[in-house]
């Protein structure tokens, strides 16, 4: 890392025309399994919510996980004619705090920011009401007949 890259410090604006350019946001399905004996079982299914930004700036991507939390991936396939790719990821509520900093500045992608925003709005909404009817039927159960 030279003198430059050492004390530059992103600023939000600058991350958002990142994200514009090379960034992805997603929300992934996955299932864990559980395994019971020699049977494997669906346990569970939910949605999280991914974002990345590819770079052949490794040093920048760094900034980020300073930043922003997440990690690096080296996603450079064996052609060594091209220099080296790398994947800033970060997901789950680290993905909303680092979308909604960003989300003021993005222009290419600023649709895909607002419905990644709004799946976590519904999900977290779906957790509370979840939350609320179990209460509901624990309290139910627990009562004195």
């Amino acid at each position: 890392m030279n003198l430059v890259s050492f004390l530059f410090e992103p600023s939000p604006e600058y991350v958002a025309g990142l994200f514009d350019g090379e960034g992805c946001v997603q929300v992934r399905k996955s299932v864990r399994k559980r395994q019971r004996g020699r049977d494997v079982q669906n346990h569970a299914t939910y949605f999280q919510l991914c974002v990345s930004i590819s770079n052949t700036n490794l040093d920048i991507l760094n900034k980020l996980v300073d930043e922003y939390g997440g990690y690096v991936v080296n996603t450079t396939k064996e052609n060594t004619s091209h220099k080296s790719c790398y994947d800033w990821r970060v997901s789950s509520r680290a993905a909303i705090v680092f979308l909604t900093q960003i989300a003021p500045y993005v222009f290419i992608k600023s649709d895909q920011v607002k419905l990644a925003l709004q799946f976590y709005e519904l999900a977290e909404e779906e957790v509370r009401v979840g939350l609320q009817e179990l209460k509901k039927k624990r309290q139910t159960v627990n009562a004195k007949p």
